[in-house]
This record gives structure tokens, C-alpha cells and sequence, in this order.
């Protein structure tokens, strides 16, 4: 009987393996007759939201306080991102 700890070298490999076939588990959604993995449309929607919430900033004025802006526009195209993802996609 083959001990569990006999062939450590090849704990790796097998995780890697298994990694390999999920890989395949990714939902598609159809759109026109295209499938397309569900991040990348998230991610598509979100960032004309982050513009329009860029825009609304301006208009209130806190674009001056919100800086620097290299870092907080990215910041909210993601967590607008992980939202729309967790409200469109819930499985």
C-alpha cells in the first residue's frame, strides 16, 4: 500500500491537472448566437457606468477631492464590476 506522502513531488502536478479540467466550468452566456464568459460582459457594462458616475462627480464637484485619479477611477470601474457581477450572475 502506497503511502500518501510517498510521491510529494507530484502534488503540483496533480493540482495542476485539476485546475486544467475546471478551466472548462466557466458559464457562457449566448449572445447572438456568440457565447461569451460573463466577466467579460460585466466588465464591458461597467465601464461606461464608471464614466457616467465620473461625470456625476464632476457635476457635484468632487473631482478635486478625488485624488489622485489614477487610482480611484480604476478602483471604481472594479468595484463596480464585482457589483454588477454579484447582481447579474448569482450562481
Amino acid at each position: 500500500m502506497l503511502s500518501k506522502f510517498q510521491f510529494p513531488a507530484l502534488k503540483p502536478l496533480i493540482w495542476f491537472v485539476f485546475a486544467l479540467l475546471l478551466e472548462g466550468c466557466d458559464p457562457l452566456v449566448s449572445l447572438q448566437g456568440s457565447f461569451w464568459p460573463p466577466w467579460i460582459i460585466v466588465m464591458v457594462v461597467a465601464l461606461p457606468l464608471t464614466v457616467l458616475v465620473q461625470a456625476f462627480f464632476r457635476w457635484l464637484g468632487l473631482n478635486e477631492p478625488l485624488e489622485p485619479a489614477i487610482l480611484v477611477y480604476p478602483s471604481l470601474w472594479a468595484l463596480i464590476t464585482f457589483i454588477a457581477w454579484l447582481v447579474a450572475f448569482p450562481w
